[in-house]
């Protein structure tokens, strides 16, 4: 849907001005009409090329009358959405106060072939390699036209990677890859990877190691650190802490620890 916004203007150089900033603006060149006094020009001929810009037929015997009077018409079929856009544009060019309503409608023309390009007013087969960027006036990548490539047009070479490098496309060969590249495939090194870096490996040794820090890692003992600290494992002590650094376990005084080391200070 588009709305046609009009305006008139006793400066034949202002109206001129507004369509310039239209044009600046990203409307189309064919969206935009502008209808100047010519002297000896009918009435309908001047009615006609109104017509044309789309303003409605009601308000076109009015818009006629302007001309008449020496006034220029400019007026624009903008897409929804930017109607406000073209009415400031419009307005920024001291058009004449007037009793017409702001915009205009028109019922856009259905196309059923092209429903939506009719409904927005887009034109359905346009040059415009980049419509919707161009209309939402988005900068595209790059404005440059350039052939495609030799190699990137369509080949009828069902294989060509394998033709590029020298492959065979079917082979009775299970690691066809590794043939090509001269890789083997199995080898008897247990450590591939590291022998091909210079890696050392954890140990060559088959068997478990028995000892870890110190402490042997089987072992009937079910409390090897303890026994190896002398810590003893049950006490008949409820505060064996306390006990130990002369802690009271039940005290009135709110901080034990604090009065503690006050008293050490001492």
């Amino acid at each position: 849907m588009t709305q046609t916004i009009s305006r008139l203007y006793t400066s034949h150089s202002n109206a001129i001005a507004a369509v310039e900033e239209l044009k600046s603006s990203g409307f189309a060149e064919d969206a935009i009409n502008m209808v100047a006094p010519v002297e000896g020009t009918p009435d309908d001929a001047v009615a006609a090329s109104i017509l044309k810009g789309g303003v409605p037929s009601a308000y076109v015997p009015a818009y006629a009358a302007g001309v008449g009077r020496g006034e220029t018409l400019v007026s624009v079929q903008a897409p929804f959405g930017y109607a406000i856009t073209a009415t400031g544009i419009l307005e920024n060019h001291s058009p004449i106060v007037t009793d017409l309503p702001d915009y205009g409608y028109e019922a856009p023309k259905r196309d059923p072939a092209a429903p939506l390009s009719s409904a927005w007013g887009w034109k359905v087969l346009s040059d415009n390699p980049t419509p919707l960027s161009s209309f939402l006036r988005w900068p595209t990548l790059s404005t440059k036209k350039s052939p495609p490539k030799p190699d990137s047009e369509l080949v009828d070479d069902p294989a060509p990677f394998s033709k590029k490098i020298g492959m065979e496309v079917l082979s009775d060969k299970p690691t066809i890859l590794s043939t090509h590249f001269g890789w083997r495939v199995l080898g008897r090194n247990p450590a591939p990877l590291s022998t091909r870096l210079g890696w050392p490996v954890l140990s060559r040794s088959q068997k478990a190691p028995a000892t870890s820090m110190g402490l042997p890692l089987l072992s009937d003992n079910p409390a090897p650190l303890s026994s190896r600290f002398g810590w003893r494992l049950l006490s008949d002590n409820p505060a064996p802490l306390s006990t130990r650094f002369g802690w009271r376990v039940l005290s009135s005084d709110p901080a034990p620890a604090s009065s503690w080391f006050r008293k050490l200070m001492s």
